[in-house]
């Protein structure tokens, strides 16, 4: 399949085996891989920096990672942040950091399942807490053995669609705990620039540290770890993964970079999702769909039974309609959904189209 193809003039279609489907799962979101100034900047750079001859994971150059740094850094509100080549090791940096010092980690239960799954298993000082409850989280904080915890939230939970409530953590948390956000699905849709956490704060404050991944967004994705600086070099010295792991690449770098500079002087696409985004949203919920969370770029539509959905999601890909759907275990038995997440690729006609099969879907499968 050629770029051509998927990003046809009526917008972002694909194949799934011969059949021709509109794609809904979340491919290409901002519209940054099929972009033509995109595209020529990414073959200049591999020219350039002879980046076909190097293994994608080999460290980025001095260089190209201080100036990426002060961009990221300016751009998120950071004093300091650590760029890594995959998603694991700033989680793996801070648990190998902070439990020899006697923390215990608090993980809200909606957080990402496959970091969670991750987690798990590297200590048996980790506890979960109801989703995006302030009350609960008070209460294990009040009756742990620990005086120290690690409060793991995300910006922005992509299967309901809502933010943490970020200032009452924060503020609950206190001096001697900190709060690691993920910023996952923060990154590139919250904020008129896409900054995510700084967007909802202004400031950061000193408890808090920010890891993202941008794989929903970018094409050769890396992770990073950002915050205080003291806080930043307190990991630096003591972790071992740090210390050990690649850090990203050049590749890595430059396509990070060019992201944060475009988006400084063109939010457009941002926009356009938004946008795209709150159509969907509101033709769906005026044609009686319960949509989940808030006004965001995702949109998680509630059916309820696991077969139901799994019935919805295959009549729409028969019908042209290729969208994710979650059940048990990603949520609780009997809260099956399907998640659509329109893209800056999406025209109108494409939209309406999307809505017309849905509608159709659900009144045949007894959804509305």
């Amino acid at each position: 399949m050629t770029m051509l193809e998927f990003s046809s003039g009526k917008g972002p279609w694909t194949y799934i085996g011969k059949r021709k489907v509109l794609n809904l799962t979340g491919w290409d979101i901002l519209g940054i891989v099929s972009n033509p100034e995109f595209q020529r900047f990414l073959l200049q750079k591999i020219a350039e920096k002879d980046l076909l001859n190097r293994h994608q994971y080999v460290n980025g150059s001095l260089e190209t990672r201080e100036e990426t740094t002060r961009l990221f850094c300016q751009y998120k509100g950071f004093e300091e942040t650590v760029f890594f080549a995959e998603p694991y090791s700033p989680f793996l940096s801070i648990i190998e950091t902070l439990i020899p010092q006697g923390f215990t980690v608090l993980i809200d239960e909606d957080f990402d399942p496959h970091i969670s799954s991750f987690l798990r298993n590297l200590s048996d000082r980790i506890q979960f807490f109801p989703h995006n409850s302030v009350e609960s989280l008070q209460k294990r904080l009040e009756e742990s053995s620990s005086d120290k915890h690690l409060i793991f939230i995300q910006t922005l939970y992509p299967f309901s669609s809502d933010f943490a409530h970020l200032k009452e953590i924060i503020e609950l948390a206190g001096i001697n705990n900190f709060v690691v956000v993920y910023e996952s699905w923060g990154d590139g849709f919250i904020g008129e620039k896409g900054e995510g956490l700084i967007s909802l704060l202004r400031n950061l404050p000193a408890n808090l540290l920010v890891t993202g991944y941008y794989c929903h967004i970018l094409p050769f994705p890396l992770a990073y770890l950002g915050g205080y600086r003291t806080f930043i070099e307190l990991l630096k010295n003591n972790s071992v993964t740090m210390k050990a792991c690649p850090s990203a690449s050049d590749l890595q770098l430059e396509v990070l970079k060019w992201f944060v500079r475009n988006v400084e002087t063109d939010n457009l696409s941002i926009k356009r999702v938004q946008d795209n985004s709150n159509y969907l949203r509101y033709e769906l919920l005026s044609r009686g769909f319960k949509v989940l969370g808030e006004f965001t770029p995702l949109l998680p539509l509630f059916v309820g039974e696991r077969e139901r959905a799994l019935e919805f999601q295959l009549e729409l890909l028969d019908n042209g309609v290729f969208v994710k759907e979650l059940t048990y275990p990603f949520v609780a038995p009997g809260k099956s959904r399907l998640l659509l997440i329109p893209s800056f690729l999406h025209l109108k006609e494409d939209l309406d189209f999307a809505i017309k099969k849905i509608e159709e879907a659900g009144k045949s499968l007894g959804v509305i």
